[in-house]
């Protein structure tokens, strides 16, 4: 049944994209049905679930295990761990959030996708998991969704920024990087981590993303520190160190016959070439903003320029979801849109409050989960860390299938101790 629903995935993602959200509720239902029957594979659904673009209809799946989660806490009160308690007091300030901010269906959906998004995590720590059985499952959805990748972008779209994930490229970029975390986590071959190693190479050649050369380095210094923990690690430390380079001069210059802007270098040749200083970037004056002196500026400048001076202007409490206006003034695009940052898109929602106490949630289950893991400690910290650091430039914390695929990751690294 698991080989035909992988087929099915590979299929509509890479042939049918665009309605690949019909496969959402039938993994997801396959998932409660195993979660009911106390399987791991109910994981691994969920992840296929995950990977697929029907982003509403995840989201409603994450909401039934947080109804369940919630049910089973209430049965066995008043035994609640520590971490539960603090994702409980999580849930209260974003609740209290919610009764200030409320006045768009985003505000809603932000909540909805902050609360809960870690209850899978939680939830599924009871449920007796086979690592390799699991293991075996995220091997084959890795393999799979880089071949579908490779064959959309390569030949169906041709468009260098794309992927089978809904966003940009910067999407695949990080969700790859965790999965591929997963893999050398496990206990295959070496073999086999040098194969997914190189697809991964082949896959970041593709890129014209500046994001990359952090994934790399992010991604590299744990192989580094990993070599008097098992020998065998060298072998990936030097695989590392020449995908490394690779990526570094094909960041921005991809292999494919498509044009391409160079975007890895490109805001510093514009930042030179323009009379405008950096301190230009940050002395954005009073009132209504003007981007129009940012027009040679790479766009996150003019984003990020917007958001601190939004900041400044409400810094405790935020202001709720709100767009960066220079996409209304560039593009004319009134939708809801993010900052390009996700410490941004939380400060400007919910303020420094917010930040702070997604902080301390996130971190006490950074040492929860850390705490005891030896060998693998290492990869932990990779996967933590490239979340962590590559947020700062991109929107992922708001986006429901690399947030849901990161609280994922901490489930499996957590049962390595438990099992």
């Amino acid at each position: 049944m698991f080989y035909f629903s992988l087929g099915l995935f590979f299929i509509f993602k890479t042939f049918f994209n665009d309605f690949d959200y019909v496969l959402t509720l039938l993994f997801l239902g396959a998932s409660l049905y195993y979660f009911h029957l106390r399987k791991d594979k109910c994981i691994s659904y969920y992840l296929l679930a995950v990977l697929t673009n029907g982003g509403i209809l995840i989201l409603l799946g994450n909401a039934i295990y947080f109804f369940l989660w919630v049910t089973t806490k209430l049965k066995s009160c008043p035994y609640v761990k520590k971490h539960e308690l603090y994702y409980l007091l999580f849930i209260f300030v974003f609740s209290l959030f919610l009764t200030l901010h409320h006045s768009s269906t985003h505000d809603v959906l932000r909540y909805a996708l902050l609360i809960t998004s870690p209850a899978f995590f939680l939830l599924c720590l009871t449920v007796k998991m086979t690592l390799s059985t699991v293991s075996k499952s995220v091997l084959l959805i890795y393999i799979t969704s880089m071949l579908s990748n490779f064959i959309y972008i390569l030949f169906i779209v041709q468009v260098e920024r794309l992927s089978i994930f809904t966003g940009t490229e910067n999407i695949s970029l990080i969700i790859f990087s965790m999965l591929l975390l997963q893999i050398l986590k496990s206990n295959f071959k070496l073999i086999i981590n040098l194969f997914c190693l190189l697809l991964f190479l082949l896959y970041l050649l593709t890129l014209g993303s500046r994001s990359t050369i952090f994934v790399i380095l992010i991604l590299l210094v744990p192989y580094i520190l990993s070599i008097r923990v098992k020998s065998k690690y060298a072998l990936l430390v030097l695989t590392s160190t020449i995908f490394i380079s690779l990526s570094v001069y094909y960041s921005g210059n991809s292999f494919m016959d498509i044009p391409n802007e160079n975007r890895a270098v490109s805001i510093f040749e514009t930042i030179d070439k323009s009379d405008i200083g950096w301190d230009d970037l940050i002395q954005i004056g009073t009132g209504d903003v003007d981007f129009s002196n940012f027009s040679s500026i790479d766009i996150r400048a003019r984003i990020y320029s917007e958001a601190i001076y939004l900041i400044n202007q409400k810094p405790w409490f935020g202001y709720g979801v709100k767009s960066p206006k220079v996409f209304e003034n560039t593009w004319g695009h009134k939708g809801v849109s993010s900052f390009h940052s996700s410490i941004f898109d939380v400060w400007v929602t919910y303020g420094v409050i917010g930040v702070i106490v997604f902080c301390f949630f996130i971190y006490s289950l950074y040492k929860w989960i850390i705490k005891g893991l030896s060998e693998k400690k290492h990869l932990f910290q990779s996967l933590f860390f490239v979340f962590i650091i590559l947020s700062f430039i991109q929107p992922y914390l708001f986006h429901i299938q690399v947030l849901s695929l990161w609280f994922l990751s901490f489930l499996l690294f957590k049962k390595i101790k438990n099992d």
